[in-house]
């Protein structure tokens, strides 16, 4: 049996959180337990933290990097690499999936 290829994510992928992903933010930072086995919980710095929140209602990783351009201060190009690699690696752990066309 193969295992079907994990979705691609861009800076135009919409993005929103798994309903399947309980989460609390303590001091500042969350902490997410993905439900699916394994169950794995998952401890997000700052900038992780605001990434998990900004994908509640469903966020492109355009979006996202612009948003944390601006936020933490740091360049446009940096911060677009940086959050789609953080995107994708929060896609592959199953915290954040991405929606569906025209979802918000």
């Amino acid at each position: 049996m193969t295992t079907p290829a994990p979705p691609i994510v861009n800076d135009g992928t919409r993005l929103r959180q798994n309903s399947r992903v309980a989460c609390r933010v303590y001091d500042g930072l969350a902490e997410v337990i993905t439900l699916d086995e394994p169950i794995r919980q998952h401890r997000l710095n700052a900038v992780g933290t605001r990434i998990w929140e900004l994908s509640e209602m469903g966020v492109t990783v355009a979006d996202v990097a612009a948003r944390i351009a601006a936020e933490y201060a740091v360049d446009e190009d940096t911060a677009r690499r940086d959050a789609r690699d953080f995107c994708r690696d929060l896609v592959a752990r199953g915290i954040l999936v991405v929606a569906a066309e025209g979802a918000r």
